[in-house]
């Protein structure tokens, strides 16, 4: 996490989500009346036999979930100390938001990266009905942070099937505890086949191996009873005698056209308890994110540049999972608690688009301006009047790690500078002077896909040529020493890196 301590990214929203719940008072909402609190103790205490229908339909739901709120609260624990631990679990949300927007925004420096990663967290959890379960006993906000987790292995370049595995596993745990969340396992799908298909595969097993374990004695228990592992839902499938055979559907929020569903962002806005949640909780920022979209992908039709090229490899899988999941989610619910993790990204897809809107506006006039312009601060920040060589790892069009080699104007000793893990290197020379600088890359296919473009063969020759002929003129006139030193160390020593590209 680089300069960012985990005991902050994590601990200051658990002191918050922990405050919130104390001050916001006892929770004691008609789904814990009803069925969050009789779950576990039908489970325990062997009922599944004797009572029928006692908490309705809910009576046959998952217990597994409802375990640690039951068992805190039968063993005599202080609401507050429950809420207290209930909240600390439901606050690794926004710690997780925060370490997926520190992922998006590895191409900033440090301090700008924290900052935006810290407003996309927050951004993401101002949702009223994340606020609204925190500290309570609901599952929903229990079960975000593993599909959160599960998210963020993915989006790691790192295409190993263990990973895919892991977040599998976490999907898989979300779902069985609580089936509305097999949507988003689904979702995610996509992401890890696209890494591999071992990966792909991966997931898929270690998913349904985590329902085998969180799910299967309790679907075993209900086919044993009433011959539906799912009773009493999907029973026009199964047909038990002791249920009527339809499948129930949440329809209370469902969207029954496409007028209501383009509507659906702006409605959200409103205080209309009907929208999509059981209270009053109005939210921008659907609004504003469909605003913003139809902005980006008008400003890049009107420079005739395409919106994607400011998006980067990791952008492109959160918004892959985030358009499944929010089309998975207003197809079969548009519950406001159920498509948490819908809301609490909506937020972070809002933070991210922001600084893109200017790689739109940069990438449309980089045919037409001085590369130095398009490409400043894309690779490395080089000081005025400072000569180098960066080796820039390129992978899955992202800079991993940076190394500079320079010297400053001041003649400070050469230094080094090492971000994170070095991997394999495309080298980037690079040429400070005064306030113009110069780059010269060695344009292969993986460079490209880094820079966000793909220069037309011309365009590259004529690059190469002015930028070689600023750098032999770099020196001219008044500026003959400044020359004489920016050149140096090619000149002295033969094996400096930059020898063999001024040579060219």
């Amino acid at each position: 996490m680089g300069r960012t301590s985990p005991w902050l990214v994590f601990g200051l929203p658990a002191a918050i989500c922990a405050a919130w719940t104390v001050y916001a008072g006892k929770d004691v909402n008609w789904d814990q009346l009803n069925y969050h609190y009789y779950l576990p103790f039908e489970l325990l205490a062997g009922r599944l036999g004797q009572d029928f229908f006692a908490a309705s339909a809910q009576s046959y739901l998952n217990p597994i979930g409802y375990l640690p709120f039951y068992l805190m609260a039968s063993h005599g624990w202080h609401s507050v100390a429950v809420a207290i631990v209930l909240a600390a679990a439901h606050s690794l949300s926004v710690g997780l938001l925060y370490l997926v927007a520190y992922t998006l925004f590895a191409h900033l420096p440090q301090r700008d990266r924290c900052m935006f990663s810290c407003i996309a967290a927050a951004l993401g959890a101002a949702t009223g009905v994340y606020w609204m379960t925190v500290g309570g006993s609901f599952l929903d906000p229990l079960l975000a942070p593993p599909m959160l987790a599960g998210l963020l292995l993915l989006l790691d370049d790192a295409r190993t099937a263990r990973r895919a595995a892991l977040a599998g596993a976490l999907l898989g745990a979300a779902a069985a505890l609580k089936y509305s969340n097999a949507i988003f396992a689904l979702a995610l799908l996509p992401l890890a086949f696209v890494q591999s298909r071992r990966a792909g595969f991966a997931y898929v097993l270690a998913g349904a191996a985590a329902v085998a374990l969180f799910a299967g004695p309790w679907f075993a228990l209900l086919q044993r009873e009433f011959g539906n592992p799912v009773f009493p839902l999907a029973n026009a499938w199964f047909r038990s005698p002791d249920a009527l055979p339809i499948n129930l559907i949440g329809e209370r929020f469902a969207l029954s056209d496409p007028v209501a569903l383009l509507a659906f962002p702006f409605r959200m806005a409103t205080l209309d308890p009907s929208v999509y949640a059981e209270n009053f909780a109005p939210d921008l920022r659907f609004a504003a994110l469909f605003v913003t979209l139809l902005g980006l992908a008008a400003l890049a039709a009107g420079r005739g540049t395409p919106a994607v090229g400011a998006l980067r490899g990791a952008d492109w899988r959160v918004l892959a999972f985030f358009a499944f999941a929010l089309v998975l989610w207003l197809a079969t619910s548009a519950n406001g608690r159920y498509g948490l993790v819908v809301l609490l990204l909506a937020g972070e897809e809002r933070s991210v688009t922001a600084p893109r809107e200017r790689d739109v506006e940069i990438a449309a006039d980089d045919e037409h301006r001085a590369p130095d312009r398009a490409e400043r601060g894309a690779l490395i920040h080089v000081a005025d009047r400072r000569v180098g060589v960066a080796r820039v790892p390129v992978r899955d069009g992202r800079c991993e790690a940076v190394r500079d080699v320079g010297r400053s104007q001041d003649d400070d000793p050469m230094r080094e500078r090492v971000f994170h893990r070095e991997q394999p290197l495309v080298d980037v020379f690079v040429v400070g002077q005064h306030d113009h600088i110069l780059r010269r890359c060695r344009l292969d296919r993986s460079a490209k896909r880094f820079l966000g473009r793909r220069p037309s063969h011309g365009a590259v020759e004529c690059y190469r040529a002015e930028l070689f002929e600023q750098v032999r003129h770099a020196g001219a006139g008044d500026d003959r020493d400044e020359r004489s030193r920016v050149l140096a160390p090619s000149e002295r020593d033969p094996t400096h890196p930059a020898r063999g590209l001024l040579g060219r």
